[in-house]
């Protein structure tokens, strides 16, 4: 294993995926959770319905 590999990990290519909508008092959320560190934070975008 390599010195930058050991320090950074290996990372690896995120493909994307479609995300449904969840929608909310005219507002359409879509969850789109970030992996940092073997965790995930909460991400996501919010929209309105026009």
């Amino acid at each position: 294993m390599g010195l930058f590999s050991w320090l950074f990990g290996n990372k690896k290519a995120v493909t994307a995926v479609d995300v449904e909508p969840i929608e909310y008092n005219g507002y359409l959320i879509y969850p789109e959770p970030k992996q940092e560190g073997g965790q995930f934070r909460i991400a996501g975008r919010i929209c309105k319905k026009k």
